[in-house]
């Protein structure tokens, strides 16, 4: 762990052990999040695999997908009368909802 020099920091207001104690709470929480949001990428990856990337269901639990439109980029339209918007349509998007049931 690096140790940095405190008066490197003038213009920070020096708090107590209370608020180190927090602050040391959250630094753990957002190293637990970022680790398990990789988790959840990784399962989530596994599942659709698994599911041959359609809707699908096992024991108490449905896995949907859904597709969608996505949203018009208006502000790359020069002139909107008389243009096919679908040429400036983004990419579909796909999303997956884990449901227990």
């Amino acid at each position: 762990m690096k140790i940095l020099n405190v008066d490197m920091y003038p213009s920070h207001i020096e708090r107590d052990m209370d608020w180190a104690e927090v602050a040391e709470s959250l630094y753990e929480a957002q190293k637990m999040k970022k680790h398990f949001a990789q988790v959840e990428l990784e399962l989530l990856t596994k599942l659709k695999t698994l599911s041959e990337n359609l809707s699908s269901k096992a024991g108490n639990f449905i896995f949907t997908t859904t597709r969608t439109r996505a949203a018009v980029d208006y502000n790359s339209i020069p002139e909107l009368e008389g243009v096919n918007l679908e040429d400036y349509r983004k990419p579909d998007i796909t999303r997956w909802k884990l449901t227990k049931i």
